[in-house]
């Protein structure tokens, strides 16, 4: 009498991953086309409508930090057509990985409910849903961003090349989302440096990976023109930056505060319960944790839009809330 092997159970998604993507999911798919196309958004459709070779003459004079972004949008139009619910869609698709990543960085940093937490939280914003809701490549950048940090985390704690290299790969990936996003990973150099990792390593990784964008880097210089329009930030931008970046859009009237004060108390309480209750769990293993989302989250929160105030003040007025998503 033969008995059949017990097949191996299906891996689990972690809570702390699922409910993120779901709530983002739904957040993102509520009232699609509520949202009027704006400007760039139409944008979006003229380069995605046009020919291969008339997006690469467009892309020699203007919007060159957004190729990436029009070659998926022409992947799009060719499977969904120019409708703005099918343009919109991987915008939606990014807020779902973003919040789903986030969720999964939470849970690696400071544990499950860091993780559920976190990301149920992102999922929840004002500021995720407004992008996953829009044409344009902010999404898509939250989502690679959060994915950078992610592959930057694993490589810290496995330093194995193949790890720093595909890290490496990643921010490439990102700069050509959003060239601004290059200050990302000097924020993540800042972690490692807090983190005691292995800085040589990560220099060796990024170096490349910030050399495959120099050409972008060197075709946008030529295309400065296009953000002439933006002035130097004032007092009022830097209040405002600190509503936004706890997720709010800065559209709250003094009979509602928004969700900013709200998301900022979770914040702080989250940073400091979460890696505790980390830290102890793991204490037994003899692997402290204490501190690591701390020093990992920070400078990522921080570092980019102080950076670009202060290049705005002391150069060149480049400071827009949406490009330090």
């Amino acid at each position: 009498m033969s008995s059949t092997p017990p097949r191996a159970a299906a891996p689990r998604v972690p809570v702390a991953v699922l409910v993120p993507a779901a709530l983002a999911l739904a957040a993102g798919l509520w009232s699609l086309t509520g949202p009027p196309v704006w400007r760039d958004e139409a944008a979006t459709v003229s380069a995605a409508a046009r020919s291969l070779p008339e997006t690469v003459h467009l892309l020699r004079h203007v919007d060159a930090v957004h190729g990436l972004y029009y070659a998926l949008a022409h992947v799009v139009v060719a499977l969904g057509g120019t409708g703005i619910v099918a343009l919109r869609l991987p915008s939606v698709v990014a807020g779902v990985l973003a919040a789903a990543g986030t969720g999964a960085l939470g849970r690696a940093l400071g544990g499950p409910r860091a993780g559920l937490y976190g990301g149920s939280l992102l999922a929840l914003m004002p500021v995720l849903s407004r992008y996953s809701q829009e044409a344009r490549p902010y999404a898509l950048t939250m989502a690679a961003a959060v994915g950078a940090t992610l592959l930057l985390v694993r490589a810290l704690r496995r330093p194995t090349p193949g790890a720093f290299a595909v890290y490496g790969l990643s921010v490439a990936v990102l700069a050509y989302l959003n060239l601004f996003a290059v200050l990302v990973p000097a924020a993540h150099g800042v972690a490692v440096l807090l983190c005691r990792g292995p800085f040589a390593r990560w220099c060796l990784a990024v170096v490349p990976g910030l050399a495959l964008v120099a050409p972008l880097g060197w075709l946008a210089s030529r295309q400065s023109a296009q953000v002439g329009w933006i002035t130097r930030p004032d007092a009022g931008d830097v209040g405002m930056l600190a509503v936004q970046l706890f997720g709010d859009l800065g559209a709250a009237t003094p009979a509602w505060l928004g969700v900013a004060p709200l998301v900022a108390a979770l914040a702080v309480v989250g940073a400091v319960r979460s890696p505790l209750r980390a830290a102890a769990a793991r204490a037994a293993a003899g692997s402290s944790a204490a501190g690591l989302l701390v020093r990992v989250a920070v400078p990522w929160l921080l570092l980019p839009p102080v950076a670009l105030l202060a290049l705005s003040w002391a150069a060149h007025p480049v400071y827009v809330f949406r490009y330090v998503l």
